[in-house]
């Protein structure tokens, strides 16, 4: 599969949770709504790991420095779900929160793409 058609997909996951999320964020505490979107994800990534072994993938264990890195990414992602849960479970729009949110991650992953990872602006390599 090409990255375009990986993106696609993405769009669609991300588009399908973020409806769901603004369903349950009215519905339930954005902490306990959190805790819940985060066990629907580890269940889906366990059942992944599995059948990949089963067929006989090798799933290669990381070193400390990916592990810490993964776990970190996981904290920040948590508050940041949280966050975003109590902002939907505040009222505001998801036609609005969407787009914000969207416009927000695209000028950070262009500023950490250049500054951080020294990326070109360009898919051309």
């Amino acid at each position: 599969m090409n990255w375009l058609s990986l993106i696609l997909i993405s769009i669609a996951g991300f588009g399908t949770s973020n409806a769901l999320v603004r369903y349950f964020s009215t519905r339930v505490s954005p902490i306990v709504g959190t805790v819940l979107l985060i066990a629907g994800m580890s269940l889906t990534a366990l059942v992944i790991i599995l059948v990949n072994v089963i067929i006989g993938g090798k799933t290669p264990i990381p070193d400390r420095y990916t592990i810490a890195a993964a776990i970190l990414a996981g904290v920040i992602s948590t508050a940041a779900q949280i966050v975003y849960s109590s902002t939907l479970a505040k009222g505001l729009p998801l036609s609005i929160a969407i787009p914000l949110l969207v416009g927000g991650l695209g000028v950070a992953g262009v500023i950490a793409g250049v500054a951080v990872f020294h990326e070109s602006l360009s898919i051309m390599k």
